[in-house]
């Protein structure tokens, strides 16, 4: 059985040991094989200068205490998703992992990657051979340049180097994504997601100032000022229970989740005292 299998599967046995809910243990599964996907991407030259941003590059390179299992990026010119596609199934090739396939969904919204593991049977997360563990990945073309860094990131075996967007600058785009995004979970009525604010409170507590050119993209008149503001409002009439309905399957304690969910208010109110 091949090495990644076996450590996924041992994953998979204690997770399943310690009571933890499946819809988690996949999440936790993916984050392993996120790993794979980003060596893939930055020890390739078509694919390094790419920009690592959202939820999963803060989990990742700052630590971000709550699961997450995309991986969304930034690019100043244009890819071909194709070519990323093969690039990091190549990489799974060359490894004897021979259980990835892809599928590539693009337009003038969206550009993603699907990447689907045929391994849930074999680590007993399901009875059924062709049931799948889907990694999305998305890349957005974008024309103006931002603050990015690199840091060097070690997990395990695997050592690489990866371009990502300064802390202020992320924040930026996750006030953005609080303000603007359109989803909603599901077949409910809930229009927030919860990630977006506790990243959001995360960034706060950390006392990160957002960039103020990315906090203009999308709005010209924007500032740090107005878009607390608009926050101000926006936080008053959101619920626990809407927070803990995308929240709960991003973090393994069940009982701290639902305790951050109730508290939020609070810790905004705490943290929001460091803005204007």
């Amino acid at each position: 059985m091949h090495p990644i299998i076996l450590k996924l599967k041992g994953i998979a046995k204690e997770l399943k040991a310690r009571n933890i809910d499946k819809a988690i243990i996949k999440v936790i599964i993916k984050e392993e094989l996120q790993n794979h996907i980003l060596n893939a991407i930055y020890h390739d030259s078509t694919t390094k200068e790419l920009i690592f941003t959202g939820g999963t590059a803060l989990r990742k390179l700052y630590k971000l205490d709550r699961f997450s299992e995309d991986l969304d990026f930034n690019n100043t010119r244009t890819i071909n998703l194709k070519s990323v596609g093969k690039i990091v199934s190549d990489y799974f090739r060359s490894i004897n992992f021979n259980y990835v396939d892809y599928s590539i969904q693009q337009g003038k919204l969206l550009n993603r990657i699907t990447f689907k593991f045929a391994i849930l049977k074999l680590i007993e997360l399901s009875p059924m051979d062709m049931e799948k563990l889907h990694v999305k990945v998305e890349i957005c073309k974008t024309k103006k340049t931002y603050h990015t860094d690199l840091s060097p990131l070690q997990i395990d075996s695997l050592s690489l180097v990866i371009k990502h967007y300064s802390l202020p600058v992320m924040m930026s785009g996750k006030i953005l994504a609080c303000l603007e995004r359109i989803w909603r979970k599901g077949t409910t009525p809930i229009k927030i997601k919860g990630r977006d604010y506790y990243d959001l409170v995360w960034y706060m507590q950390q006392k990160i100032v957002p960039d103020k050119r990315k906090l203009t993209e999308t709005n010209s008149d924007m500032t740090i000022e107005k878009a607390f503001m608009r926050l101000d409002k926006k936080v008053k009439k959101i619920s626990s229970n809407d927070l803990l309905a995308d929240l709960q399957t991003y973090h393994a304690d069940p009982v701290f989740i639902r305790d951050w969910c109730d508290n939020f208010h609070e810790f905004y109110a705490r943290y929001r005292k460091s803005y204007p």
